[in-house]
C-alpha cells in the first residue's frame, strides 16, 4: 500500500501544472499564434491586400528609415575599421602573392586537361541540343498550322 501511495503521489506531482494549462495545450496554442502571425505578415506583404498595400508601404518606409539610421551610425565605425585594417591587408596581399602564383601554376595543367576533356562532351551536347531545337521548331510549326486550321474552322462554323 505504501508503494502504491508513493506511485500515486508521484503521478499527481508529475502531471500537476499548478492551475496552469498543460504542456500540450500551451504548445498547441503557441503554434496557433505563430501561424496567425505568419498569415498576418504574408497577407500584409502580398500584393492586392485588402488595404491597397498601405500596410506594406508603411512597413517598407519604416524599414528604409531604420536602415538609413543604422547606416549613419555604422559609417564612422566602418571607415575607422577600414583605415585600421588597410596596412594589415596590404601586408597580407604581399605575403599571399607568391602562394597564389604558385597555386595558379599548379592548377593550370589540371584546368587545361579539364578543358580538353570537356570540349568533345560539350560538342556532343551542342549537337543534341540543335537536334532538339529543330524538332521543337517542327512541332511548333505543326501546332501553329493546327491552330490556324481550328480558327478557320471556327469562323466557317459561325458563318454557317
Amino acid at each position: 500500500m505504501k508503494n502504491l501511495s508513493l506511485l500515486g503521489g508521484l503521478l499527481i506531482a508529475g502531471f500537476d501544472t499548478e492551475g496552469k494549462p498543460g504542456v500540450t495545450w500551451r504548445a498547441r496554442r503557441a503554434a496557433e499564434r505563430a501561424s496567425e502571425r505568419v498569415s498576418d505578415t504574408v497577407s500584409a506583404i502580398t500584393p492586392g491586400h485588402h488595404d491597397g498595400g498601405t500596410t506594406w508601404k508603411e512597413r517598407a518606409h519604416a524599414a528604409q528609415e531604420y536602415g538609413a539610421t543604422a547606416i549613419g551610425r555604422a559609417k564612422p565605425a566602418v571607415v575607422g575599421a577600414v583605415e585600421t585594417a588597410r596596412p594589415t591587408l596590404s601586408d597580407a596581399v604581399e605575403r599571399a602573392k607568391p602562394a597564389v602564383a604558385d597555386a595558379a601554376e599548379k592548377v593550370k595543367p589540371v584546368v587545361d586537361d579539364a578543358v580538353d576533356r570537356a570540349r568533345p562532351v560539350l560538342a556532343d551536347a551542342a549537337d543534341a541540343a540543335a537536334g532538339f531545337a529543330e524538332k521543337a521548331g517542327d512541332r511548333l510549326h505543326a501546332l501553329r498550322d493546327q491552330a490556324s486550321a481550328a480558327v478557320a474552322e471556327g469562323k466557317r462554323a459561325r458563318i454557317a
